[in-house]
């Protein structure tokens, strides 16, 4: 009996040193977080990089497009902003992980000013999200279960979440480049 309690003192005192408050295995349970979560800032070399992919391109090959210069450099400017800019109208949305694996979107009362302007957090809504024990991945699914995307996970608390991936561009005048974004979540 002596021996029992013993072991029994052992292994409370183990677990009870071994965990940590905001270890890899706990930081699991801020995704799922009761009032979601709003976008802080995008981020993304996707600027630098096409800007290096245009300069890369020979004159003739822009000419043959019938346009400038000029005008393809506006043309990735404006994709820049499409993909990083957060308007007031974005920071009222929030994202839900639900508990069934689900994304979704509950829009804010603040509409954006331009019709048909998605939030920039249109590409999670409605499809469903995995991710490992240890938070520091998630996967992005659509609901036939085919991956769209995986990113790795920046940073996860009761606060931040800040998730990172690499996407590819490609067109036929520029070729293709890979580039990195970021999102930066906090607590709704």
């Amino acid at each position: 009996m002596k021996q029992f309690f013993f072991l029994l003192t052992i292994v409370l005192f183990i677990t009870s040193c071994g965990g940590d408050d905001d270890g890899d295995l706990g930081r699991i349970t801020f995704i799922g977080r009761d009032a979601g979560w709003v976008i802080a800032s995008i981020n993304s070399d996707l600027g630098e990089k096409s800007s290096a992919a245009v300069a890369a391109t020979s004159d003739e090959d822009i000419a043959m497009t019938g346009q400038t210069r000029a005008e393809v450099e506006q043309q990735f400017i404006d994709l820049t902003l499409a993909e990083t800019s957060v308007d007031n109208c974005d920071r009222d949305d929030v994202l839900f992980f639900l508990d069934n694996g689900q994304m979704r979107i509950i829009q804010g009362a603040e509409v954006c000013p331009e019709a048909g302007d998605p939030t920039v957090l249109m590409g999670f809504n409605d499809n469903f999200y995995s991710s490992d024990l240890g938070a520091t991945m998630l996967v992005i699914r659509s609901d036939d279960g085919v991956e769209l995307e995986t990113y790795t996970v920046e940073e996860l608390n009761a606060s931040t979440f800040s998730l990172r991936t690499t996407r590819t561009f490609s067109n036929l005048l520029v070729g293709s480049f890979t580039y990195e974004v970021s999102y930066t979540l906090r607590a709704n």
